[in-house]
């Protein structure tokens, strides 16, 4: 097998991707859902009058507001300042290895070198460790390379698919 296919991420698709992986994250459901509840004992003490609902309502506002509105300025910097984020992207997958290219440089990846591969509905995440990963935009792909490919995939052994 080879397929060779190449393109963009765009700063849209890249801060939604960095977000969505950032707040699926267990500390991230963590804080959200802490920020809930806060928020509804804020509520709760704002009927019955309380002196502590403004700081109830300042910290949940925090959690729910400017925690994810943080990561996304993050993101949006990050993306606008690296080069190599906004360069076509490379990727030539074999039965061995997957060769890259950007305008940082080539590399090789074997497969046995990737945790998983997750299947979202935009994209394959090349998974090598839980923290790194490498996007591959499903509209990359021909028809017939993305069935290929996620044949390919599903009966590599030892490699987790997920969302396949």
């Amino acid at each position: 097998m080879e397929i060779t296919v190449n393109g963009l991420i765009t700063e849209q698709q890249y801060i939604s991707m960095m977000m969505r992986f950032r707040l699926l994250k267990t500390d991230s459901l963590v804080l959200l859902s802490i920020g809930a509840i806060v928020f509804a004992v804020a509520v709760f003490e704002l009927f019955f009058g309380s002196q502590y609902t403004m700081g109830f309502l300042i910290f949940a506002l925090y959690l729910l507001a400017y925690w994810p509105l943080r990561l996304y300025f993050f993101y949006r910097k990050s993306y606008v300042t690296s080069k190599a984020l906004q360069g076509l992207m490379h990727y030539t997958f074999r039965d061995d290895v997957i060769a890259t290219q950007s305008v940082n440089g080539t590399g090789d990846l074997n497969w046995d070198a990737l945790d998983r591969v997750l299947n979202t509905r935009n994209a394959f995440f090349l998974y090598q460790n839980n923290n790194v990963f490498s996007p591959v935009m499903k509209h990359w792909f021909t028809p017939e390379q993305l069935d290929e490919f996620v044949a390919f995939v599903k009966a590599k052994e030892g490699l987790k698919a997920e969302g396949f």
